[in-house]
């Protein structure tokens, strides 16, 4: 029976620097395109581990204002390389009929920042600045999904806390200052017979204020989806993309830009494997590439994902 690895809603490697996509510093504690394919769906099994490596480059029309930590800049550029290491225990419980799981991850992260910011004056003066470090913790203390037959189903709440570093003035800070509560909704079609796979991701992102900053992120609403054609050997391809877009405005007075509202949809290839490494450990890999091709209020890039992970039986 093919085993699945677990949802590691691992989105806190992100939490700290991400493709920027609109609300405070034209970003979100969720990175477009993060969860979308069979190893971010759970197994049943009780321990699962996962490492996701994420880069991305991007940058902004000179004349796109943006505002980061109480500043106003524009001609942006981000780019940064993130790592994160996330566990999720699969309990041996049911509730509402379904399997319980929960998950905790904590990325690291080195970002690198270059802007024009907006002086006392009226004039703008280039800056650079980078920072590396922990970035903003991520759990979810809720995961309840089911299987009926080819199909699987799922529902979690996800939390993101401000644990990564933040300051005021600062272009690069790898942490968000606000608390955000994610619900999430998931969907995936396996069948073994031809090997046809296919998953979506939905969710919400309501967020606090930073108080900082008095900036209030307006809230966000986020679709990751994979096709993936699997073969016999282990190894799948396909095509994943990921739609953003965030449903209300920012407010506050830090909102210097009024309501800021952001979205992006990108879409590229994808290539997967999954097979035993011994009787009790399974191994499972994803590798892809996601250009973003249309984009308001954020830098325009590419990322490109590395996933692994291990369940053990």
């Amino acid at each position: 029976m093919k085993k699945q690895l677990s949802l590691l809603i691992l989105i806190s490697m992100f939490s700290l620097v991400r493709p920027l996509v609109a609300s405070e510093a034209g970003s979100s504690h969720y990175v477009p395109g993060t969860m979308a394919s069979f190893i971010d769906t759970p197994t049943g099994i009780p321990f699962n581990v996962l490492n996701l490596t994420n880069g991305y480059f991007g940058d902004a029309s000179v004349s796109r204002q943006f505002p980061i930590a109480g500043l106003l800049t524009a001609d942006l550029s981000a780019d940064y390389v993130a790592n994160a290491f996330a566990f999720q225990y699969d309990a041996p419980v049911e509730v509402l009929h379904g399997k319980y799981a929960f998950t905790i991850s904590l990325p690291v992260v080195d970002l690198q920042v270059n802007a024009s910011v907006a002086g006392p004056s009226g004039g703008t003066v280039a800056r650079r600045d980078s920072r590396s470090g922990l970035g903003d913790l991520y759990f979810s203390p809720i995961i309840l999904y089911w299987q009926k037959g080819n199909f699987k189903y799922l529902g979690s709440v996800g939390i993101y806390a401000p644990s990564g570093a933040f300051d005021v003035g600062r272009l690069a800070n790898i942490g968000k200052n606000y608390w955000t509560f994610s619900p999430i909704a998931a969907m995936q079609y396996s069948n073994p017979k031809n090997g046809l796979e296919a998953t979506v991701f939905t969710g919400f992102n309501f967020n606090t204020k930073n108080n900082a900053t008095n900036y209030q992120s307006g809230q966000e609403f986020y679709l990751d989806f994979t096709v993936d054609k699997r073969f016999k050997n282990g190894f799948g391809v396909g095509a994943t993309g990921n739609i953003f877009q965030q449903i209300t405005g920012d407010s506050g007075s830090g909102a210097k830009l009024g309501g800021f509202k952001g979205r992006t949809f990108g879409m590229g290839p994808e290539v997967s494997y999954m097979g035993p490494l011994s009787k009790t450990i399974m191994f499972a890999m994803e590798l892809k590439w996601l250009p973003e091709i249309e984009v308001q209020n954020r830098t325009q890039g590419s990322n490109i994902w590395f996933k692994f992970g291990f369940v053990f039986n």
